[in-house]
Formats: C-alpha cells, structure tokens, sequence
C-alpha cells in the first residue's frame, strides 16, 4: 500500500514568473521542495505549461519536482503520468464509488511503472509562488 502523503509540504505555483520567484526564494526552499499546480491544470493552462514549468524548476535545482493536480479529471491524470510529469493528483471523478476505485487504481498503477508519484489528495501547501 502506498503512503498517502510522500511528499511533506509543497509550494503551490500561481504565477506564470516562476522564475524570478525561484530566484529570489532559492535559499528559503528545501533542497527537494515540491511544487504544485493549481487544481485542474489540465483545464487551464494545461500539461504542457506543467512540462515547461518542470524544466524551469530543474535549471534552479535538479532536485526540485512539480505535482500536476489534475483534479478530478482521470484523462489529464494519464496524460501527465505518459508525458512523465514526476507526480500527479487525482482526487476522483464523477463516478459511482466503484468506478472511482477502478480507475485510481489503474491510474495508480501507470503510475509506479513510470515512476510517478500518485496521490489523491494534494500535500500542505507551505507557500504560494
């Protein structure tokens, strides 16, 4: 059984400047720090802008990781699991209780074959960049 919370605490990514704010919040920053998205990221500014925000992370730490928070949305969470996004969070869907536990399970299992981190509720979040 996997733990629930991996990860500690995270840093919830708001702006589009990330960049600057790694720069002047570097030293405040636990060396592996995660980084979250917005809820439904999928929906808005997308996957891409996940990857992307992922690499910016990397050239200020290579130990820094983002989580996808892919809502309720199982296509978005398989998406990013297949795009190799180091971890992602589901919470469910709309389905009957059943349907919910089939697919967090299969998502669940994409998951660890590709080294992603899965969960179903995000981390605390300890800042907002």
């Amino acid at each position: 059984m996997r733990p629930e919370h991996p990860i500690k605490n995270a840093v919830l990514i708001q702006s589009p400047d990330i960049p600057r704010w790694l720069a002047s919040h570097r030293d405040a920053l636990d060396p592996e720090q995660w980084f979250i998205t917005p809820p439904a990221i999928g929906r808005g500014l997308g996957l891409g802008w996940v990857q992307a925000m992922q690499q910016s992370l990397e050239e200020h730490n290579s130990q820094w990781r983002v989580l996808a928070d892919c809502g309720e949305f199982a296509g978005d969470a398989a998406t990013a699991i297949g795009l190799g996004v180091p971890g992602i969070v589901f919470t469910g869907g709309s389905f009957d209780d059943s349907g919910t536990d089939a697919v967090e399970k299969r998502l669940a299992s994409m998951a660890e074959q590709r080294r992603v981190v899965f969960l179903t509720t995000p981390p605390p979040i300890v800042a907002m960049a």
